[in-house]
């Protein structure tokens, strides 16, 4: 099951001095990335069943006449379900009858792909998460009977009744016992898997499946439903980044990796998948810095990105991270207060979603050394992919000439405003690309663009 961390990036913006005629406009962008009640995803996942007495039917009873085929049938992993779902979703059945359930849900579809989806709709939309009884550590009885008679279950009972269902229903299925990286999920911990899912057969090839994953993510200990389809029928070279299966032919992969891997990569959510981000320098989940970091990853034109710093779960609103897009890439570009051990958080959205940006990414780093300070960069910055060339250090050499570049495309004009005198300097204009040399006070210093006509300024950067 998911642990639920949202941050969501301010909308208001923050009126700045007003100029006679002349109004800025603050949109700030690094530091307003808000918590918001803990709405942006974090999916961390319970250790949540003991294998040797939870587990009906799992891949080590599985007899197999056929070679292992893995599915990579699109139409079975993407196709069109909308129908399906609301069946799904619609079936209100009180019963505790696993044959009648099957029965009833069998109604409704009549192929292999039809019958997997039906049942994990279902499940996830009707079996709660038993948060009491994980924080309790005592998981009680995970039969399926007893799960679909209670509608209460940790992983394993999720995993027992899709098994039990899709055997009713005539698919070949079985309980695929390994570690999840969740909640409380140790690094080189290989005693004890922690977690249990699904394979399923669908015409003669094996999918993945994670209702327990899929069902919803727990907010303040607090069950909270949240459908992910991105747990049906998973491409298995995006779930190893999260479940690694004790026997290694159900990562269903080409080549097969090793559990020091599995624990050596980033940690990915499926919003990471879902928004197409790719990584691009840093494979690894544990990055060492001499004070400042660059982490550089492949993000679609649709897909927007926010990060931030933090220490003990706690963010570092002080140091905010610098992102920059060139080319189909973000640079992520980050500075800590002092040497120590950090966690850079990533989050995504897509352009066109008004909801929260969600958590897709996370990094450890450990500095063994403070850095320079990054400036701060705005809301407007992002959105009109701005690139920031210099300078890129956040405090500048008071009462001295400094060089200004930045490209802000769309940008009519672009200035310094001195905050301490109140002076506005223009920057010359090449193209996209604004720049200049400009006497700076003792102040803060803000560049700032005018995207429309009349004197409505946005600002971009701030420095110290």
């Amino acid at each position: 099951m998911a642990y639920k961390r949202n941050y969501r990036r301010r909308k208001n913006r923050q009126s700045g001095r007003t100029i006679p005629g002349i109004f800025i406009f603050l949109v700030l962008m690094s530091v307003g990335m808000a918590f918001k009640n803990q709405s942006s995803q974090l999916l961390r996942n319970f250790q949540s069943f003991k294998p040797a007495n939870n587990l009906i039917y799992n891949t080590n009873n599985l007899q197999l006449s056929q070679p292992i085929i893995p599915g990579n049938n699109h139409q079975v992993r993407q196709g069109n379900y909308q129908n399906i779902d609301r069946l799904a979703r619609s079936i209100n059945y009180q019963g505790n009858s696993l044959s009648e359930l099957a029965t009833i849900l069998s109604k409704y579809a009549k192929t292999e792909a039809e019958k997997a989806r039906i049942i994990y709709v279902w499940i996830t939309h009707n079996i709660t998460y038993d948060v009491a009884s994980f924080l309790r550590g005592n998981y009680g009885d995970a039969s399926p009977y007893v799960v679909l008679k209670n509608r209460f279950a940790v992983c394993s009972g999720y995993a027992n009744l899709y098994q039990a269902l899709a055997e009713k229903m005539g698919l070949k299925s079985a309980v695929v016992i390994g570690y999840a990286k969740g909640f409380g999920y140790l690094v080189g911990n290989a005693s004890d898997a922690n977690h249990a899912w699904n394979t399923v057969r669908i015409n003669n090839a094996w999918y993945l499946i994670d209702a327990t994953w899929g069902a919803g993510v727990v907010n303040n200990n607090q069950f909270q439903r949240q459908f992910n389809p991105h747990y049906f029928a998973t491409p298995p070279a995006q779930l190893i980044y999260s479940h690694f299966p004790e026997q290694t032919q159900w990562q269903l992969l080409p080549k097969v990796y090793r559990k020091q891997q599995f624990d050596s990569w980033p940690i990915v959510t499926s919003q990471f998948f879902r928004d197409g981000i790719k990584l691009v320098n840093h494979n690894s989940y544990n990055i060492q810095s001499s004070g400042i970091t660059e982490v550089i990853l492949q993000v679609p034109p649709h897909t927007q990105i926010s990060a931030q710093l933090q220490q003990n779960n706690l963010p570092i609103n002080s140091h905010l991270p610098l992102i920059q897009r060139v080319n189909g890439q973000a640079t992520i570009k980050v500075s800590f207060p002092q040497a120590g051990s950090y966690d850079l958080m990533v989050f995504s959205k897509n352009k066109s979603d008004k909801n929260n940006f969600n958590h897709a990414l996370s990094y450890r780093i450990t500095s063994n050394a403070m850095g320079v300070s990054i400036p701060k960069t705005y809301a407007t910055f992002e959105e009109n992919n701005a690139y920031l060339y210099s300078p890129t250090i956040a405090k500048l050499t008071k009462n001295q000439l400094v060089n200004f570049k930045i490209e802000v495309p769309n940008a009519l004009d672009v200035v310094i405003i001195d905050q301490s005198s109140g002076n506005w300097t223009p920057l010359a204009k090449s193209g996209n690309l604004f720049f200049g040399n400009v006497k700076v006070g003792s102040g803060k210093i803000t560049i700032a663009g005018k995207f429309t006509e009349g004197n409505n300024y946005a600002s971009l950067v701030e420095y110290e």
